[in-house]
């Protein structure tokens, strides 16, 4: 097949509305950019066919939904961007099957929930982006299973407390971002299990209580 030996591909900026079915079965392809595109859907038949694929960038399009499953058998992808799209929700399972998934980027979006078990089960994934987005509510086991995740960032949404950020659990966060949220106060007791905390962000209007030295 013609093409199996490209490792990086471009195709952003060409105002392309479907996958394009040209990159099927690139079995060495590790970098596919289609970002800037007119993208409304991630078709389940192309994906599976690029075992190698480490990136996958899919900002500025106009994707809406991320449905079960649609990113698995994506054994090597460690990042994916899906920046600055329409997507208004994350449902179940909609990043299963990325062992080696190290950084999703989900900012500029118009998501306003995350389902529980959302992010279940990506043992290597660092870093959550999730800022400038319509959120009120992250279920509260939607993060819980990333071992290993150490930034999450939630700012620029509408969550109105802490107890909404889907923090259960996490216990190896040392980065989290709350800043510009509908936060009015912030207790120990709401980060009390996040032990390795070194920089938390709140908006300067936020009132704090049962602040003590382990804070």
């Amino acid at each position: 097949m013609r093409f199996r030996k490209i490792e990086e591909l471009n195709l952003s900026e060409n105002a392309l509305t479907s996958f394009p079915s040209s990159i099927t079965g690139m079995a060495s392809l590790q970098t596919i950019d289609l970002s800037r595109n007119l993208l409304k859907s991630v078709p389940p038949n192309i994906l599976p066919t690029l075992p190698a694929l480490k990136e996958l960038h899919l900002s500025g399009n106009k994707l809406q939904e991320l449905s079960y499953g649609v990113f698995e058998k994506l054994p090597h992808l460690a990042m994916l961007d899906l920046e600055n799209n329409e997507i208004e929700r994350i449902g179940m399972h909609a990043l299963k099957g990325l062992p080696n998934l190290v950084m999703v980027k989900l900012s500029k979006n118009k998501i306003a929930t995350v389902a529980k078990s959302a992010f279940e089960d990506l043992p290597m994934l660092q870093s959550i982006e999730l800022q400038e987005n319509q959120l009120q509510d992250v279920a509260n086991n939607a993060i819980a299973s990333c071992p290993n995740l150490l930034m999450l960032n939630l700012s620029n949404n509408a969550l109105s407390g802490v107890e909404k950020a889907g923090l259960h659990g996490l216990k190896t966060l040392e980065a989290l971002d709350l800043s510009h949220n509908k936060i009015s106060r912030l207790s120990m007791d709401s980060v009390r299990d996040l032990n390795f905390l070194i920089l938390l962000k709140v908006s300067e209007e936020v009132e704090y209580s049962n602040l003590g030295q382990e804070f």
